[in-house]
This record gives C-alpha cells, sequence and structure tokens, in this order.
C-alpha cells in the first residue's frame, strides 16, 4: 500500500514538473528598432506604445532594462525629437523604479536633468500633446520623489 502512494506521488510531482511554467526565467528580447519607431511617432497612439514598453522594463531585472535601453538609445540617435522626448522620460522612470529601495538622492539629479532635457524637446516641437505628456511625467516622478524624502525641487 505504501508502495503504491509513493509511486503515485512520484507520478504527480513528474506531471506537475512537466506542466510548471518557471517564473523566474526571462522572456525573449525586446527588438529595439521596433520600439524606437514606436516612440518616435507623432500621434498619441506612441503614448500607450510608451506605456507598454515603461510597463514591461519596470518589471524586468534591471542590467536587461539598462542593456535595452542602450539598445534603444543607439538605435533612436538618427530619430526626431518625439523619440528624444519620450526616451528621456522613459529613462528616467527606469532609473527611479530600478532604485526606489537604494539611495535616490544621488540619482535624483540624473532623473532632474533628464526630465528637463524631455521637456525643453517637447515645447520645441510645440506639439501640446507632446508636452502634456511630458509634464505628466515630470509630475509623477516629482511626487514619487518628494513622498521618498528627496524632492526634486527646493522652495
Amino acid at each position: 500500500m505504501v508502495r503504491i502512494k509513493t509511486l503515485r506521488q512520484l507520478v504527480l510531482v513528474f506531471v506537475f514538473l512537466q506542466i510548471s511554467n518557471f517564473s523566474f526565467a526571462q522572456s525573449k528580447e525586446l527588438d529595439a528598432e521596433k520600439w524606437a519607431n514606436e516612440l518616435d511617432k507623432k500621434s498619441y497612439t506612441a503614448d500607450k506604445s510608451y506605456t507598454k514598453l515603461t510597463s514591461f522594463l519596470v518589471l524586468t531585472d534591471s542590467a536587461s532594462a539598462f542593456r535595452f535601453l542602450n539598445k534603444l538609445a543607439e538605435k533612436g540617435r538618427s530619430k526626431g525629437d518625439y523619440f528624444q522626448a519620450r526616451f528621456n522620460c522613459l529613462e528616467a522612470q527606469c532609473i527611479y523604479a530600478m532604485n526606489k529601495g537604494g539611495n535616490l538622492a544621488v540619482l535624483k539629479d540624473e532623473v532632474r536633468q533628464l526630465l528637463a532635457t524631455a521637456i525643453d524637446i517637447a515645447y520645441k516641437t510645440e506639439d501640446e500633446y507632446l508636452v502634456a505628456f511630458v509634464s505628466s511625467n515630470m509630475q509623477r516622478a516629482f511626487t514619487s520623489l518628494a513622498r521618498s524624502g528627496q524632492p526634486l525641487c527646493t522652495a
């Protein structure tokens, strides 16, 4: 009786091992060229793509996320102002998200510079929608940093 029970348990273990999905495995690499083109679009659909990409990157390990950001920056060198503004917001958001638990005092100047550059680029395009998009990202970053005790602006 014990032998049958043990055999049944072993069979169940092997079945579960075959059908289980390992959560620690990384998904395939993102296509930097595709995302550079998406972020360079002049329509509001690029903001939806930005949100999708951001959601993916903040859930990825930091080494993979920043490796992708480096590839994206390389592919985006020849892109226009829309790409540059969104890319700066994306990089600032990733820097903050990947270092939330660490020393943010060191990184706040970098985040501030990226966002200041993004808003300058957005105003240069004279596209009110892009300006609003970048402003919204700035507001979220400023609020998050202020809540963490590292405000970007001091009175």
